[in-house]
């Protein structure tokens, strides 16, 4: 079996035995990550194998002098991704839309009306206080956010420290704060 050096050094020379090896030296620790986050062997397996094609077009620029902590992160970040995507809110089902001239009519639905329409509001001003930040502000607030990435994730995505992103975050909730109550909305 070939040393993390060896692996590096065929994934460099673009030699596929590489795969093979690294599959070899790694692909049950790969799965076992893969499998903690998605509790399914089908899925861990095309994870894996996700993260071997990941591997192999990031080999070269990257040269990992440490190949296990290398390829866990790749494996997770991918699970995680699968994780979100097949569990992420389903469309609603045709059946259950109303429409819209039905809800005009009935008074009890009035106030979803009143509801989605403050929603539209505060999604506006939020968009209007986002504009007045910093590109890197944005891309934090929308990643935390939107993305429901974690600080870490967010750092790892951004290149910036743990640190940095905790601080934007917190100046990005106390002025947007600011900026809503200046508006006449309470937040």
């Amino acid at each position: 079996m070939a040393g993390d050096r060896e692996l590096v050094a065929m994934l460099t020379q673009r030699d596929e035995n590489a795969i093979t090896e690294l599959d070899r030296a790694y692909g049950s620790y790969m799965r076992s990550v893969a499998y903690d986050v998605l509790g399914n062997v089908a899925d861990s397996e095309e994870c894996v194998n996700d993260a071997l094609l990941r591997v192999w077009n990031s080999i070269p620029p990257a040269a990992p002098d440490n190949l296990k902590p290398y390829l866990k992160e790749i494996t997770r970040n991918l699970a995680i991704d699968r994780y979100r995507l097949t569990h992420r809110k389903k469309d609603i089902p045709s059946e259950s839309i109303v429409p819209l001239d039905e809800l005009k009519e009935d008074p009890q639905n009035n106030s979803s009306g009143q509801a989605e329409a403050q929603d539209t509001e505060i999604s506006e001003l939020i968009a209007a206080f986002l504009r007045t930040q910093s590109e890197r502000k944005i891309a934090v607030f929308v990643a935390r956010y939107y993305h429901e990435e974690t600080v870490e994730e967010i750092a790892r995505t951004l290149s910036l420290h743990k640190n940095t992103v905790l601080s934007d975050l917190h100046r990005l909730r106390k002025g947007l704060a600011k900026f809503l109550e200046k508006e006449g909305v309470a937040p």
